[in-house]
């Protein structure tokens, strides 16, 4: 190669660098682009966000569903304020950008939920996704009967920040449980801001049987430690930290069955498997003649059914269960519930299994979903990725909101400051 080539491929190289240290900067003496990674396994995808629109404000008057039934039928009513916070005004005057549509929450029949900004979060001086701060949520439902226990792992600190951001603000800070595998700088920076959250070293790092089947341990003794400490909890809910609860539809679902009867409810994706010779040997009281098993993503357990499986569950015997099992954490609950105990496996249509492709179900359904997740490695499904949902006019680009947890939450809540 001649000098002269030499010297253009250098200086073609030297105009790269400096564009691409111009475009990351930011200098474009508009405003300061935020930039934030969200790690989708495998992939790292750089999220920036738009500005938001200015010099645009909307009054809103905050509604409140009295009803429960499928027709919207919204009521003016005082805001409940929590003890110790200041009441705030029913009207508030919020920037709404023009150039992005969203959707009005009384069109997707559930109307008046949407009591937010009203309480102080605990991570209100925290930036867990890009510059988007925590705004605490309130809903005009009581859901403090529901224990909430978040699985996930130290390698991703970026799942339990978008859980934090979104639908964890709906929920009091006492009801969420967090299970992790290793204490890290975010597990301590959760801690210091007053959430329960669990670093199970003796489960080790890994996606295996025995990590799996040890955290849910972990999970089960924290909830019948809490029962025993005085709370009251009709439900224990398990979700990944993949996953996006609408509390909001999930209380309107648990109101239709008694926690003081044994209900196993979730989502499956299987037909009814047979008990093998080898589990009959291990459970010699198994009263079923087979198992159907909910996903492991999202389920809940009432009350009566955490006390019928508490020596199944609790002090180590999980991890026993798993070894008679050989399966992992979702299967061994199942064999113990449906297979063993006899109990009939409830199945919501809302809850998202994570077998299921998210790519093919339609827009229109999406905001009906009481729990929905995106893709990854384990959710591979007849060779293909489950994407993410399938939403109408999202808020937020693909690169910017890979999960579309933020895209659905401000569609559930538009009057977020961070959704403006």
């Amino acid at each position: 190669m001649s000098r002269a080539k030499v010297y253009i491929v250098v200086g073609i190289g030297l105009a790269l660098l400096l564009l691409v240290i111009f475009y990351e900067t930011g200098t474009n003496n508009v405003v300061k682009r935020n930039i934030t990674y969200l790690r989708v396994p495998h992939i790292m995808t750089l999220a920036t966000d738009r500005p938001p629109a200015a010099n645009l404000t909307t009054t809103v008057q905050p509604t409140v569903n009295t009803n429960d039934n499928e027709n919207p039928s919204s009521v003016s009513s005082p805001i409940t304020t929590p003890a110790g916070s200041t009441p705030t005004s029913h009207t508030s005057s919020v920037q709404s950008p023009s150039d992005i549509p969203y959707i009005d929450p009384r069109t997707l029949n559930e109307s008046g939920f949407i009591e937010y900004s009203l309480g102080v979060s605990p991570l209100s001086d925290m930036k867990l996704v890009g510059h988007r701060v925590p705004e605490k949520i309130l809903i005009p439902v009581d859901i403090s009967d529901i224990y909430f226990s978040v699985k996930t792992a130290s390698i991703y600190p970026d799942r339990l920040n978008t859980v934090m951001l979104t639908w964890a603000q709906t929920v009091s800070i006492e009801q969420i449980s967090i299970i992790t595998d290793a204490t890290t700088n975010w597990t301590d920076a959760f801690s210091s801001r007053g959430y329960s959250i669990s670093a199970a070293t003796q489960c080790g790092l890994g996606h295996s049987v025995q990590s799996l089947c040890c955290k849910s341990g972990v999970e089960y003794d924290r909830f019948y430690k809490s029962i025993e400490s005085g709370k009251k909890y009709n439900w224990f809910c398990h979700i990944d930290d993949d996953q996006y609860y609408n509390v909001w539809k999930l209380k309107r679902m648990l109101i239709k069955y008694d926690p003081n009867k044994p209900w196993y409810i979730g989502k499956s994706h299987h037909g009814p498997t047979p008990l093998s010779f080898y589990l009959r040997q291990n459970f010699p009281e198994a009263k079923g003649n087979n198992y159907k098993f909910n996903t492991g993503n999202v389920y809940c357990l009432s009350k009566q059914m955490m006390k019928e499986t508490e020596k199944y569950l609790r002090g180590g015997n999980f991890d026993k269960s798993c070894s008679k099992t050989t399966r992992i954490d979702d299967v061994t609950i199942s064999i113990i519930i449906v297979g063993v105990l006899g109990h009939k496996q409830t199945e919501e249509k809302q809850m998202w299994s994570h077998l299921e492709l998210l790519d093919q179900l339609p827009k229109e359904e999406s905001m009906k979903m009481i729990s929905f997740g995106y893709g990854h490695l384990e959710g591979a499904y007849h060779g293909r990725w489950n994407t993410s949902l399938n939403l109408p006019n999202p808020r937020f680009s693909y690169n910017a909101d890979p999960t579309r947890f933020l895209s659905y939450h401000c569609m559930v809540y538009p009057k977020l400051k961070w959704c403006q």
